[in-house]
């Protein structure tokens, strides 16, 4: 038992010396993939508001179904979810046109050397979860969109973490 509580005591002792998570965040500059889905929604409210200090949050978006990435993402900003948030805090979010499966997601070419300059966290949350879709279509979103997201991440200029989320487990109980 003594040496239980020792290590759970050397165990805390290093997590003494790392910063927090809003210290960690704090002053960076974060790209989302995913960001208009479920998970990529309450990734984005916990971002905004657990951490005040965070820069910019571009999220990777595409004109939808006769919406345009701006109003998408207004539309994202004006659910509930994001109510308690500053207009301030709000305005962190930026979209960026764009196309998950193209290289460098087609971003703009005037936006592109910004954004390779300026982001230091990723987050790759964008994916499938019917498995019932096309093949071609799921290949295209999960594997190549993951692939895309691999090779821009390697060009960034100050990337410090690339968190990706897989599909690995979302529809487990059929197997």
């Amino acid at each position: 038992m003594e040496e239980i509580c020792s290590a759970s005591e050397k165990l805390n002792d290093v997590n003494d010396d790392l910063p927090s998570i809003a210290t960690f965040l704090a002053g960076k500059n974060v790209f989302i993939t995913g960001g208009t889905g479920f998970l990529g929604t309450v990734l984005i409210e916990r971002l905004l508001s657990a951490t005040p200090e965070i820069g910019t949050i571009y999220v990777l978006i595409r004109d939808k179904n006769g919406h345009s990435a701006e109003s998408r993402i207004e539309r994202l900003m004006s659910k509930v979810i994001f109510d308690r948030l500053s207009e301030t805090d709000k305005a962190k979010v930026q979209p960026v046109l764009s196309e998950l499966s193209e290289p460098n997601f087609a971003i703009n070419q005037e936006l592109l050397p910004k954004i390779l300059s300026d982001v230091n966290i990723v987050y790759h949350v964008a994916a499938t979860i019917r498995f019932n879709s096309f093949l071609a279509t799921a290949i295209k979103i999960n594997l190549v969109g993951t692939q895309v997201a691999i090779n821009f991440s390697k060009s960034l200029r100050n990337l410090t973490s690339f968190i990706y989320v897989s599909t690995a487990f979302c529809n487990s109980y059929y197997l």
